[in-house]
């Protein structure tokens, strides 16, 4: 498996960015280098030590920019109850229930190799199901708040 890993890497870094597509790289978000502004975009595979995001605007333009790798968050491929995408690193609340008690809590969206899903903590897998049935809501992310 990370034989094959190292194999698409490579592969990916021998391509010109006119020829990657949204279904070799993932969606991703991170703050920009130079603004420390959060841009959105799909990763590129390191250069150099220098990590790129290629960024796609409304009308199609395509541009790149460095990127703070330790911000680098990918897509969980949900989005909350709002309609908000929900990245890695997000914090979101839920709400569950003992009794006749409602708790709300504050978790870190992670990824969970033992489980093999993305999670709310260490315990709640992200699936539209419990997003709706635990009102998942983001509350901000690791990074700003």
């Amino acid at each position: 498996m990370k034989n094959t890993t190292r194999l698409q890497l490579k592969g990916l870094k021998e391509k010109k960015m006119e020829q990657l597509n949204a279904t070799e790289i993932a969606k991703c978000r991170a703050k920009d280098l130079k603004t420390g502004k959060w841009i959105y975009g799909y990763i590129m595979p390191p250069n150099d030590e220098e990590f790129l995001m290629v960024c796609v605007d409304e009308t199609g333009y395509t541009s790149s920019r460095n990127v703070i790798q330790d911000t680098i968050c990918s897509f969980t491929g949900v989005c909350d109850i709002d309609g908000t995408p929900i990245y890695q690193h997000d914090k979101v609340s839920r709400i569950s229930k003992r009794g006749d008690v409602l708790y709300t809590t504050i978790e870190e969206v992670i990824f969970s190799k033992r489980e093999n899903a993305w999670m709310a903590g260490e315990f709640k897998r992200l699936t539209p199901k419990s997003i709706i049935n635990e009102g998942i809501r983001i509350k901000g992310n690791i990074f700003d708040n």
